[in-house]
């Protein structure tokens, strides 16, 4: 992993989180992968629930900005700063 490529997954975060496409959405993470919104919240378990969890509380198009700093990558870790 590197800045690099973590930055594209942002990226493509952001993509996803302006057009609520649940095949933008769903290419982001692994078919059993884990996400918290915040992280005190329960995680969502598998891509299916990810996208359906999402969708439900999606955002509207231009009603949020948001920009992004990678801060480190090294393995199979990354810091971003949002």
């Amino acid at each position: 992993m590197t800045t690099e490529s973590v930055a594209a997954w942002v990226d493509r975060y952001v993509a996803a989180w302006e057009s609520n496409d649940p095949a933008a959405i769903g290419g982001l993470f692994a078919a059993d992968a884990s996400y918290r919104q915040r992280p005190s919240d329960e995680s969502w378990q598998g891509r299916d629930v990810i996208v359906a969890n999402w969708l439900d509380i999606k955002d509207d198009p231009g009603t949020w900005t948001f920009r992004s700093d990678v801060l480190a990558a090294a393995d199979d870790l990354a810091f971003v700063r949002g």
